[in-house]
């Protein structure tokens, strides 16, 4: 298709299966597929982030504040993992107050 980006059709074979249980992700992880979709999906949230506003000044880069020469990938990669874990984890109010209890009482 001489229509399409880069001159390339891209379509689905099968579902990407991330995998249910630990040890189904531990066997993925052998696959230099899966390790590499992984990086492009990855690489696609950085360049395309769906939950932030594009910044006016730099077209090319949908990241707000963005200044290339000041640009740390460590700390963008710790703000994205961090907002990751924060979704999955998900801690009772109960467990917050004994937990706050038994802080407190071993201070």
């Amino acid at each position: 298709n001489s229509a399409a980006p880069r001159g390339f059709d891209l379509a689905v074979k099968k579902p990407f299966f991330y995998g249910d249980t630990f040890f189904q992700r531990i066997r993925l992880r052998e696959s230099w597929v899966h390790k590499l979709v992984m990086w492009r999906a990855l690489r696609h949230d950085f360049l395309f982030p769906h939950d932030e506003a594009p910044n006016p000044t730099h077209s090319h880069c949908p990241i707000r504040g963005f200044v290339p020469s000041l640009f740390s990938f460590k700390a963008y990669l710790n703000v994205r993992m961090g907002r990751n874990v924060a979704e999955l984890v998900e801690i009772s109010s109960s467990t917050w107050i004994i937990t706050i209890v038994f802080v407190v009482s071993f201070a």
